[in-house]
């Protein structure tokens, strides 16, 4: 029927019907194009932008006191009642009373309001440069665990650019082979809490000025897989909430929070009268820990600059139950346990060959010279009086044509 009516229209009436048509299709993309658009650029950062409000709007719940909820995971049923005291660090941020190097104090000063906040090009693949790879050690270990550590795993400039590591002693010969990031934290030299806290406190405030996707944290003592290690962090999701690494125990760990109190044992007794019971997971550190930027960045108001070493106080123990602590029990975010991240309390002689392969992380135990926990290898490269920790083997068997291989 309208075609009908469409052929008895004059030419006239027909013509006019056309040209008002294309009329208000001109008018129509005219309106559209002065819309306002969305850039590329501003659509990949729209989920950095609705963080970064974010993260404002938890900082400043944080610097109210208790417990802010947490805006980016969910804790629906968590129990709410008998909240930690306010975080309030009692620390001058003087560096003698830091136990922190000027130079390193100085530099981390100068950008506290400028810790980056946001997460640029959220949706490409996480690359090596992404991932700060912090290495907490000690002098008494730097000609002893360090050596075989720059003959495997560390063997390459692109890694080494990622890694830093973290002690209590100058070493000219180390900062001159990482470039300047061989790091004095002034730190005790001994393996107590405060001295690991200290180092603790050290790493995290240089993590959250890198502004890179990752942070994690291995030990002096373990060998980590650069391409296993990319394939579990491509696996979750930076601008999430993750808390990555084993535990080493059977069952949670149970803790007593004192709160923000210091340790003056003439309150000994106040404190253990108002102490809060939680239990929750702990990662050990033996194994390596790997945290989210959007989790640094809620802990943050915590463990800042200066502020670690006051949540190890709160509930006396050592760095890694510490940080489990606050992201756990103060954050509500749950530790998501990696199976293939192993420390020397692991019967590491118990794994067989695909569990090596597999391994983001693995370590050793030596006594009197000779390897009493280590991985054991078929057809092993060096023996055991060249190779104690078995490193040097692991790393030919994953990379046969790396230099340390050429030595046997």
């Amino acid at each position: 029927m309208m075609l009908y009516n469409w052929k008895r229209m004059s030419r006239l009436l027909r013509t006019v019907l056309v040209m008002g048509t294309v009329y208000l299709m001109l008018c129509f993309a005219a309106v559209l194009t002065l819309l306002p658009s969305e850039s590329k650029e501003d659509h990949e950062n729209q989920p950095s932008k609705i963080q970064a409000v974010q993260v404002e709007a938890w900082h400043a719940s944080a610097k109210r006191g208790g417990r802010p909820r947490n805006i980016f995971f969910s804790s629906e049923g968590r129990e709410e009642v008998n909240q930690p005291a306010k975080v309030e660090s009692h620390l001058n941020p003087d560096p003698k009373t830091l136990n922190i190097s000027k130079t390193f104090m100085d530099s981390k000063e100068s950008k506290k309001a400028n810790i980056p906040t946001t997460l640029k090009n959220n949706f490409r693949q996480t690359e090596l440069s992404d991932v700060f790879i912090g290495v907490k050690t000690t002098e008494i270990y730097h000609d002893t665990r360090l050596p075989v550590l720059f003959e495997t795993w560390l063997d390459s400039s692109d890694v080494r650019k990622q890694t830093y590591f973290f002690t209590d002693a100058d070493s000219p010969k180390y900062s001159k082979e990482t470039g300047g990031q061989f790091i004095n934290t002034h730190c005790a030299a001994k393996h107590t809490r405060q001295g690991l806290c200290c180092k603790m406190g050290a790493i995290f405030s240089m993590y959250l000025q890198s502004g890179k996707r990752w942070w994690c944290n291995v030990d002096d003592d373990n060998y980590l897989n650069i391409d296993n290690l990319l394939k579990l962090l491509r696996s979750y999701q930076h601008d999430k909430d993750y808390y990555l690494g084993r535990s080493s125990t059977s069952a949670e760990i149970t803790v007593y929070d004192v709160g923000d109190k210091t340790l003056d044992k003439s309150k000994i007794s106040q404190m253990r009268s108002t102490r809060r019971q939680t239990t929750f997971w702990f990662a050990t550190g033996g194994a390596g820990v790997c945290i989210s930027r959007s989790l640094a960045l809620k802990m943050s108001p915590y463990a800042g600059i200066g502020g670690f070493p006051q949540i190890c106080n709160r509930i006396n123990l050592p760095d890694d139950v510490s940080i489990a602590f606050l992201i756990v029990d103060l954050l509500g975010v749950p530790l998501t346990k990696i199976s293939d991240m192993h420390s020397h309390l692991a019967m590491l002689r118990n794994l067989n060959e695909n569990q090596i392969k597999r391994a983001v992380t693995l370590s050793y135990k030596i006594n009197s010279e000779k390897a009493t926990n280590s991985v054991i290898l078929k057809n092993a490269a060096f023996d055991t009086t060249v190779d104690p920790t078995r490193f040097k083997s692991l790393h030919c068997m994953l990379n046969p044509e790396a230099s340390v291989c050429s030595k046997r």
